[in-house]
């Protein structure tokens, strides 16, 4: 069992987005759970998750659209990440030495969603304020091949890296044509249940 801090292409540590001054600071989470079969061979799933907040207020004196020719609109925006994998990891340095190497190979989803809600008025100070609502979700099943460093600081703790490359396979949207090869960090704590 495992916990630690997590970023990919799909979840980036800092602010979310970037160019907006409310973007609020993202740090992935990320929890693993796994099983040694052997003392070279075991499997592990893991989850990363991250999610952001903010609000935002527009103003559009100019819009043609509007039968007054002014807009304005007040929004909350939520959005939020999974990346999950599930890998085989085979030691290929000696089990028992502290420092370990892992080759690392699986299959894992990447999912993206969120919504917004607000308002939008034709008149200032929201005086005929209309609520609207909306909300998205994309999903990418990815390929995943990569490597891990253990370090067992005793029986039952070890620090733990993982590197990995991450091919799209298939999407609900289209757009990873163009980001289909893409990597992903994993830096944590794991503990080690019964004897190594």
């Amino acid at each position: 069992m495992g916990l630690g801090v997590y970023s990919s292409y799909y979840q980036k540590i800092g602010k979310y987005p970037p160019e907006y001054v409310s973007s609020q600071f993202r740090l992935p989470v990320q929890l693993t759970a796994g099983y040694q079969f052997t003392p070279r061979l075991a499997v592990q799933a893991s989850a990363a998750y991250s999610g952001t907040s903010r609000d935002l207020f527009t103003v559009n004196s100019n819009n043609p659209a509007s039968p007054t020719g002014y807009t304005e609109g007040s929004f909350t925006f939520t959005a939020r990440s999974i990346s999950a994998a599930a890998l085989a990891r085979y030691t290929v340095t000696s089990p028992t030495a502290r420092l370990r190497v892992d080759a690392l190979g699986g299959a894992g989803l990447e999912h993206s969603g969120g919504n917004s809600r607000g308002t939008i008025s034709t008149r200032p100070f929201g005086q005929d304020a209309q609520p609207v609502e909306s909300h998205y979700s994309k999903n990418i099943l990815t390929a995943t091949l990569g490597a891990g460093l253990r370090y067992s600081l005793n029986p039952h703790f070890e620090l733990t890296y993982d590197f990995t490359v991450n091919r799209a396979l298939t999407s609900d949207t289209r757009d990873y044509i163009t980001r289909s090869l893409t990597t992903a960090h994993g830096l944590g704590v794991r503990y080690r249940f019964g004897s190594r």
